[in-house]
């Protein structure tokens, strides 16, 4: 499977947590950092939705070409739920078995979140400038790609698609917009969180940390074992997979 992190993330700051469950449980787990844009080589995703999808697709053929499967499951955060998506519907979906998108960015438009870490980030490059420090261009809005992304519809057929998406999200809003819609022949389940645990009050910036998306995870990976989820209480800000 392959891990995709979201906007300004990258590979440990994402999935630190869920890696080594999925791992523990004998998944052979990939989490490349995409789209380092500036210059910055922590801060992914920083770039243009298409070029992020086009190097995740490198990143599936050379995960099948390493260990003989036939498709990848693809597991994204925030925008890396929808690059993972988008490579499913529209790049490569014969090599794409499942997507799971956890705090889905399925819709720039409604995503404050995209403009307070761009002010953060303006801030912080003036400052630099003001003490002569050079720093790489920002990242800019992608709408073309997200219009692109429900181009067909929000799913494909013979793709499973599990999004999972919290009403404490102050990023993707209104938040269930991080949910999508079935076509024929595709299948999808859309989760509350606090419908699946109501002590569950993780945030757009925890929710990956969470002990019950890695539950609900790990049921996606293997529906003939779906377990009951075991409701751990997780707080915002600071989740805790431990």
């Amino acid at each position: 499977m392959i891990l995709v992190h979201g906007f300004t993330e990258n590979a440990y700051a994402s999935w630190a947590g869920l890696a080594p469950i999925l791992a523990a449980q004998g998944y052979c787990v990939f989490a490349p950092t995409l789209g380092t844009t500036t210059g910055i080589p922590w801060l992914g995703a920083t770039g243009n939705g298409f070029s992020d999808a086009a190097e995740l697709d490198a990143v599936v053929r050379r995960v099948l070409d390493a260990t003989g499967a036939d498709r990848v499951d693809l597991i994204g955060h925030s925008k890396g739920a929808a690059i993972a998506r988008y490579v499913a519907n529209t790049v490569a979906p014969e090599s794409v078995r499942s997507v799971v998108g956890i705090a889905a960015a399925n819709t720039e438009g409604e995503i404050p979140g995209y403009e307070q870490t761009g002010a953060a980030l303006t801030a912080v490059r003036d400052a630099l400038a003001a003490v002569g420090i050079t720093t790489p261009p920002l990242p800019e809005r992608d709408p073309a790609f997200f219009d692109a992304l429900t181009e067909g519809g929000e799913t494909r057929p013979g793709i499973r698609y599990t999004m999972i998406a919290t009403p404490y999200d102050t990023i993707v809003t209104p938040w269930d917009t991080g949910f999508v819609s079935a076509v024929p022949g595709s299948e999808v389940r859309n989760v509350a969180l606090p419908g699946v645990c109501p002590e569950d009050l993780s945030d757009h910036v925890s929710i990956q940390y969470s002990k019950n998306v890695a539950q609900l995870v790990l049921d996606v990976l293997d529906p003939h074992d779906v377990r009951p989820i075991r409701c751990s209480p997780q707080a915002p800000v600071v989740g805790s997979t431990r």
